[in-house]
Parts: C-alpha cells; structure tokens; sequence
C-alpha cells in the first residue's frame, strides 16, 4: 500500500482534512488477482462488492477508504448522504430509517486540480428509474437526498456500494459529538440558502 497524503485548510479556526483527491488512483501497489479470476457468488451476504465495496473494477481502495473513513469517526454518531442513489441506498439497506434533505455535497473529480473540484452544497438529483417508469412518489422526491444513520461499518459499505453503480456518486458522511448535533445538521440541509460547513458542523463534528 502506498503513502497517502492529507491536505490541511483552516478556515474559522476550524481544520478540514482531506485525503487524495483522487478516489481510488494509487493506494493499492499490487491488486489481489483474484479480483479478476473468481467467479463471485450470487448471494450479497457474501460477494465482496456487497461485503466490502470491492469488485474488480473499484478494487480494494473502496475498503480502504471505507476503513480509515470508520476510523476517524470513531465514537461519533455517523450519518451519510448517497448523492444521486437514495433509492438504490433505500434497496440495499432494506431500511426506511431517512430523512429527506434539500442540499448534498459534491466533489466534481473530473476536474484538474482544487478548488474546482469543490462544488459544495448543491440541489441533490435523485436518479429515476425508466423501466419501470418512475412512481408519482420518486417524482415528488427527485430533488430530496436522503441522510442516513450508519451505525455499522456494513451499513457505510451498503451506502457507498449503491453509489458505484453509476458513472458519478459521492458519500458525504458527517460525525457528529452529540447526537443532538442532528437537528442542527438537518435544520442546514433542509434551509432555503445554500449550507457551508463552517457554520453547519459544530466542535467535534466531523
């Protein structure tokens, strides 16, 4: 496994970290054959994709990333938001344990360099089905992200595996100190105006 670097910023007093820019480019030093020669079995209970977010196209920096994302937020109580994939997360988890919010964070990485790829809060668009056509109920919601509990390591694999079966998806994934840091949290992602962290995360929050 290579280095991975961090970037700092600081911004009213409050340190951000982010880790390489690039999902998934230049982790892992040598990938696990077996990615390419087995046949997965049928049952999510027991494919990697389901059980770690690793198949032989995303590969194992999926769990890495899942592991060290577990792991600084550790003690804290987790929420996460599939951009574009509320329905398909919905599927995978067999829960309806949501909230509807107005606002997701995105990360545009096609774009060359920060800032650009920072897009911050931006109006979620849920991905609607064609066949079948959508229900009337997904069509009054296709602009609602939904902010999920993730209270096991398995249920952030099921989050962010629902958002790698597209071309495009992020897991914004907030920690919060206090679980009534929440109703902050979901008061700034339901407002009228556009969030920014500086005032949506409280200290401790993550």
């Amino acid at each position: 496994m290579n280095r991975l670097n961090f970037e700092f910023e600081y911004a009213n007093g409050i340190t951000h970290a982010r880790l390489i820019s690039e999902f998934g480019q230049g982790v892992i030093e040598r990938h696990w054959t077996g990615l390419y020669e087995l046949d997965y079995p049928d049952d999510p209970q027991h494919h990697p994709l389901f059980r770690f977010g690793v198949n032989n196209n995303n590969q194992e920096e999926v769990a890495v990333y899942l592991g060290l994302a577990w792991a600084f937020t550790a003690g804290r109580h987790r929420f996460a938001v599939p951009t574009w994939a509320r329905d398909e997360a919905i599927r995978h988890l067999r829960r309806h344990d949501y909230d509807f919010i107005s606002w997701e964070y995105e990360i545009d990485a096609e774009r060359p360099d920060w800032p650009t790829r920072d897009r911050g809060f931006v109006v979620p668009r849920v991905m609607l089905p064609t066949r079948p056509a959508p229900t009337a109920w997904q069509r009054a919601h296709r602009h609602e992200a939904g902010l999920f509990p993730a209270r096991e390591l398995r249920e952030l694999t099921a989050l962010t595996t629902a958002t790698l079966m597209d071309v495009d998806g992020n897991v914004n994934l907030f920690a919060l100190a206090d679980i009534d840091h929440k109703d902050r949290l979901l008061e700034s992602l339901r407002g009228q105006s556009q969030p920014e962290l500086a005032t949506l995360l409280t200290p401790g929050d993550i």
